[in-house]
């Protein structure tokens, strides 16, 4: 009995932490800071922190507010969950993102994002 409620907690932290990834890549895709998105959801930045990290798990109607932040459906929100090796966002592509956050010209900006 012990064992299922580890296994259950486990995937549910593994849930978290992929909902946090998507959470995080669509936020600097869209150049969002944690400030600006924790004050269209009327939390606290450290708690997108903690919903980006999958310390936290994110309550539904803030999942549904974030879709409509970045004018996306819940299945694009959510991605493929069924196939996660393919959704997980690396630490590399992250850092890339990041990067082209700091574009401030928007010709070089869509160029970098084409490519």
């Amino acid at each position: 009995m012990e064992t299922n409620k580890r296994k259950t907690k486990h995937r549910s932290r593994e849930f978290s932490k992929y909902l946090g990834n998507r959470l995080k890549y669509f936020r600097i895709l869209n150049k969002y800071s944690q400030e600006h998105i924790a004050q269209i959801l009327g939390v606290t930045f450290q708690q997108i922190q903690k919903y980006e990290s999958g310390a936290n798990s994110i309550p539904l109607e803030k999942f549904i507010l974030f879709a409509k932040i970045f004018n996306l459906s819940l299945e694009e929100l959510l991605g493929e969950l069924f196939e996660p090796e393919k959704t997980r966002f690396s630490n590399e592509i992250l850092k890339i993102l990041c990067f082209a956050k700091r574009i401030k010209d928007s010709k070089i900006y869509n160029r970098f994002m084409d490519l």
